[in-house]
């Protein structure tokens, strides 16, 4: 297991690959805290409204948990709860403003691919082929503002977890001054977080296909029963995993936004308050 004294003093600024690896690490010396953490936020998730408000804090403590590391705060999970749960509500809100602001992107895709179509209704060859690559340029750049637009608005979450004096509204304004001129170097974290997961999928993957022989062997005689029997099994699975990842992601998040405070503000203020 690793120690937090191994965080203390880390280097700045972080490259990628040193943020990437002091997630990974910090996540490893608590990872069954940040797991359960993660568990309980998505079975909160099962109940409409309150448990989404409960849902959405309890992912922003394990990124206020890592960071409460990297200052050398090491906040207890009784004070982090403490404090994002006074604020499930705006955590909530600020879900509402992601959901709207997806809502808008999906309404300016819809009537951009709308007119595109429209003017493909043609039996014209050059409109046909222009109506084409105008959908390719629409993709590209659909992909890539998705793309800017979630990385810019990413470290909402963690900033309504930490900060003080802080709306929902405001959490989304500060995410996106932070993330001024990162945006790529922000793709690049994740690019390589994504590369070091693999070996987690493909064991996933192989424990799915052991599993579904295992359960295939008896399924000509009780086929219905095998198909329950394996689906539940896959979907508890597919829970697991993903919070797992998820974890994970949320640990890497916290170092990111250390990064980004460091880089553009320092750390010379002190961000927990003593509730001692």
């Amino acid at each position: 297991m690793y120690e937090d004294s191994n965080f203390t003093n880390i280097p700045r600024p972080l490259s990628a690959g040193n943020i990437v690896t002091i997630g990974l690490k910090l996540y490893l010396s608590h990872a069954k805290q940040y797991f359960l953490l993660t568990l309980r936020a998505y079975t909160w998730s099962l109940i409409p409204i309150y448990g989404w408000a409960k849902c959405l804090a309890l992912l922003s403590l394990v990124s206020r948990l890592t960071f409460s590391k990297l200052v050398d705060e090491n906040e207890s999970i009784k004070s982090g709860l403490r404090f994002v749960n006074s604020r499930k509500w705006k955590f909530l809100i600020l879900g509402f403003y992601n959901l709207l602001i997806g809502i808008g992107i999906l309404i300016l895709i819809t009537l951009s691919s709308s007119i595109l179509i429209a003017g493909s209704r043609t039996e014209d060859v050059v409109r046909i082929l222009l109506t084409v690559i105008l959908f390719i340029v629409l993709a590209v750049f659909v992909i890539i503002g998705l793309l800017w637009i979630s990385t810019k608005l990413s470290l909402a979450n963690i900033v309504l977890g930490i900060e003080e004096n802080i709306d929902s509204a405001k959490s989304l304004s500060r995410s996106w001054e932070l993330t001024r001129g990162n945006f790529s170097r922000i793709l690049l974290i994740w690019f390589i977080f994504g590369i070091t997961l693999l070996p987690v999928l493909v064991i996933f993957q192989i424990i799915i296909v052991v599993l579904q022989s295992i359960f295939s062997i008896n399924s000509q005689q009780a086929i219905s029963r095998y198909s329950a029997s394996f689906g539940l099994l896959y979907i508890l699975l597919v829970f697991i995993n993903n919070t797992l990842i998820s974890s994970m992601s949320l640990s890497i998040q916290g170092v990111i936004y250390y990064d980004l405070l460091a880089r553009n503000e320092g750390l010379g203020i002190k961000l927990f308050r003593d509730e001692t």
